[in-house]
């Protein structure tokens, strides 16, 4: 790192004893990119803190406040200007939840850290290293950090508290183009770097004279990734004594599913208080669930016609209790799956539990997801959130009610709030992905990324719920950079390399329709946006 124009830091050690904290201050630093890459925990302390020479040290209660929470990492960098870079990973992310970035006056889940405004646990330097090297600015080597840190398994919240109100110290200085690619190569890799590098001189974030230094990003060696996902589990806290639960599912067509799912929630060790059913099917195909199951608090409402996002305000309109856990009716689930959501929750400051899905269609889930870290999905098949949360934020949105991406709209709604959402695996259930009924019924059935490349002519096609998506919380021109992605990312395929090179031709062939499609969408995604619903609330469900 190579910045000689940084500011300085001071650094302090943090240790705890019992309620007791103390903050012992290091050398100053004199050489900060060098001194930076350099830093490492003491054997002692339970945390890095890192200010910059022109801001003032946070007050201990703050930083014993933050220690007290689950998060292992706190900064100041949407406040210090790290919001929305480096411009190369939004080429590869640009429509990824943790890519659009929360109000700064928040506190929000974010990896766009600054060093000025960090406190940090040592846990996390030790598991997965501290700051690059090989990065030309603090900026870059602060971004990279987060963002290795939050994809091992770190829970990682900008603190706006930590850069004082008022305080007129300059932004970060940006990371260099260079840096950008930089990051993305060792993140994704040397394809994606390659991607980075000619979107960013089409867009004009790279220019020519930034060719060379750009170029020997692709030559240089990478250091491996870490090899731990995860951290240690938080200090178990018992569940919230007056928590009540309601599982809401919505079900169409698929009651040989539903049953043996009801059946699975009247066994389970921390039963539910209420679960809500409804019922979108004819009336001719409907069950006597009460009468099926006498056992369950259950309550049966009805809706005609279908719809995705109706369905399940409703429901919540009908709900009563303070934690709500979303099911599909073709999920299977453990004896524990309320118990172990209810773990997650005990931690007050966790606002939504997502839990893991195996997937009859996709398969088990990867690697990636089967550690605690803080959740880029919010999936309605497998999450508990409270009900409090929903107070803020609304209930689904009805322009998604014969399309997709409901869930990632509430999630993203949640997150914007500055809700803190675990992915945790430990509540897991099996997703049947049933041949009938459920989104296929509305409509809102398309193929996947996964199951698409595995064929030669079948494509993973943006829709204009996508669309409408995007423009609801990103910028146009993410929306058109996504949209430019997907229609080149159909192009790859999986399986031998006989089969993907077929696969590359057949794409090639069809290039001209993908590309026809992704206008259409654009249009229709942009026509929903001007059209769109009141949003429902919980006094107002079915505005």
């Amino acid at each position: 790192m190579r910045d000689p124009g940084a500011h300085r830091l001071r650094v302090f050690d943090v240790s705890r004893a019992g309620e007791a904290l103390q903050l012992t201050e290091r050398p100053p630093t004199t050489d900060l990119p060098r001194d930076l890459a350099a830093l490492s925990p003491s054997a002692t302390a339970d945390a890095l803190l890192l200010v910059g020479d022109d801001l003032a040290v946070p007050a201990p209660e703050l930083v014993a406040e933050l220690l007290r929470g689950p998060a292992h990492v706190w900064h100041g960098g949407l406040r210090l200007g790290q919001g929305d870079r480096p411009a190369a990973w939004n080429a590869c992310h640009s429509r990824a939840m943790f890519s659009r970035d929360a109000d700064d006056s928040i506190e929000s889940t974010s990896w766009r850290l600054s060093a000025r405004a960090l406190l940090v646990r040592t846990e996390v330097l030790r598991t997965f290293g501290g700051f690059d090297p090989s990065f030309d600015t603090p900026a870059g080597a602060a971004l990279e950090a987060g963002l290795r840190w939050i994809t091992h398994g770190a829970l990682i919240r900008h603190v706006p508290r930590l850069v004082p109100p008022g305080a007129t110290s300059p932004p970060d200085a940006p990371p260099s183009p260079a840096d950008g690619i930089r990051l993305v190569r060792k993140q994704m890799g040397t394809s994606w770097a390659g991607w980075s590098i000619a979107r960013g001189l089409q867009t004009g974030s790279i220019r020519v004279r930034n060719l060379p230094s750009v170029a020997r990003v692709i030559r240089e060696p990478t250091a491996p990734r870490p090899a731990t996902f995860g951290l240690g589990d938080p200090v178990a806290l018992p569940p919230e004594a007056d928590a009540q639960v309601t599982v809401l599912v919505p079900t169409i067509g698929r009651n040989d599913y539903l049953e043996k799912l009801l059946v699975q929630l009247a066994s389970q060790t921390r039963p539910p208080d209420e679960v809500v059913v409804v019922d979108q099917n004819p009336a001719d195909q409907r069950l006597d669930l009460a009468n099926l199951f006498p056992g369950l608090p259950l309550q049966v409402v009805h809706l005609e016609p279908p719809g995705q996002c109706t369905a399940r305000n409703l429901g919540l309109a009908t709900s009563t209790g303070s934690h709500i856990l979303f099911l599909d009716d073709d999920d299977e689930i453990p004896v524990d799956l309320v118990e172990q959501h209810l773990a997650v929750l005990a931690h007050p400051e966790v606002a939504a539990s997502c839990g893991l899905v195996d997937d009859r269609e996709s398969g088990p889930a990867p690697a990636s997801e089967r550690f605690r870290k803080a959740s880029a999905v919010f999936p309605t098949n497998n999450t508990m959130i409270r009900r409090s949360i929903l107070d803020k934020t609304g209930l689904f949105d009805p322009t998604y009610d014969r399309g997709a991406r409901a869930d990632h709209d509430l999630g993203m709604r949640s997150y914007l709030t500055g809700h803190l959402h675990v992915h945790d695996p430990r509540p897991q259930v099996f997703h049947h992905h049933a041949p009938m009924g459920g989104l296929r019924t509305h409509g809102a059935r398309v193929r996947t990324r996964g199951n698409s490349r595995n064929t030669l002519t079948e494509r993973h096609l943006k829709t204009p719920t996508d669309v409408y998506l995007g423009l609801r919380y990103y910028p146009p021109e993410r929306v058109d950079e996504d949209l430019v992605l997907s229609v080149f990312a159909t192009l790859r395929g999986d399986g031998s390399r006989a089969k993907r090179v077929l696969r590359l031709l057949v794409q090639a062939a069809l290039l001209p329709s993908t590309w026809a499609n992704a206008k259409r969408v654009r249009g229709e995604g942009a026509r929903l946006l001007r059209d769109r619903p009141p949003l429902p609330t919980l006094s107002d469900p079915l505005a």
